[in-house]
């Protein structure tokens, strides 16, 4: 029985000094995991917002010249 409490002992003791690096490493990686999907969502935030204004941008050029073409016949046939 006392070698048996004396083997816990030891690996309590074992996992004591292994636990706080290993929960060290675990937080690191944790961290490393958060940051790389805050720099995902920020580069398809940032790709999103560069598709919309090419898009805007597109529909200044073509549409908007159009739209006051039409809107001046229009004018004229009145």
């Amino acid at each position: 029985m006392d070698q048996e409490i004396q083997d816990r002992e030891k690996f309590s003791e074992a996992f004591v000094k292994d636990l706080p690096p290993l929960m060290n490493s675990m937080f690191d990686k944790l961290e490393e995991l958060v940051n790389e999907a805050e720099r995902r969502f920020e580069n398809k935030i940032l790709q999103i917002v560069r598709n919309q204004q090419r898009n805007i941008e597109d529909d200044i050029r073509t549409k908007l010249p159009q739209f006051y073409q039409r809107l001046e016949q229009k004018y004229q046939q009145l």
